[in-house]
């Protein structure tokens, strides 16, 4: 059962999602895992009833000797295979969104604050670049320099008219906005 649930899961993996072998490879090897794991404790009939509570005691077990990056990934493959096996109907409940992956970096979800001195060089940077990383730069930093949202610079056109990129932003029910 574990090698034909391997099987299906592998074709999936290729056809469906249309991943590289490496990555097949790796999410396989958490599959082959995991599914012998839980069919040693609970026979064939218990893939059926797996849990969140069984999850968490697999994933306890996989993380004593791995790092947060090891974890990241070992989680990011087990929920792969839980979506999987929902789908495929060997599971009766769609576990995947109870697999917490672990933050990379201590901060990661902390915006840093920046000082007002900071701020002001952040749009000058790319100013001072000539490459075509830096007008990139320069332009997409422009629209933002004037006080527009997010929603506004999505439907912006973009032009050159000599020195400086200067945006024209319409947005719904405000009047155009000119930047140069």
């Amino acid at each position: 059962m574990r090698f034909a649930i391997s099987d299906e899961h592998k074709a999936w993996l290729l056809d469906e999602r249309g991943l590289a072998r490496p990555s097949i490879d790796a999410r396989l090897w958490e599959a082959r895992h995991l599914l012998a794991w839980q069919l040693e404790r609970c026979g064939a009939e218990g893939l059926m009833d797996l849990s969140v509570g069984d999850t968490y005691r697999y994933m306890d077990r996989r993380v004593l000797m791995l790092m947060r990056s090891s974890l990241k990934s070992v989680a990011q493959r087990l929920r792969s295979l839980l979506r999987h096996l929902y789908k495929a109907g060997h599971i009766a409940t769609d576990l995947s969104p109870h697999i917490i992956a672990p933050l990379l970096y201590a901060y990661e979800r902390v915006p840093s604050i920046l000082e007002r001195g900071q701020i002001a060089a952040v749009p000058e940077s790319p100013r001072a670049d000539k490459t075509s990383a830096g007008l990139r730069d320069y332009a997409i930093l422009q629209p933002m320099g004037c006080g527009l949202e997010k929603s506004a610079i999505c439907g912006s056109r973009t032009w050159t008219g000599g020195v400086k990129p200067s945006v024209s932003v319409t947005a719904k029910r405000e009047p155009a906005r000119s930047c140069s």
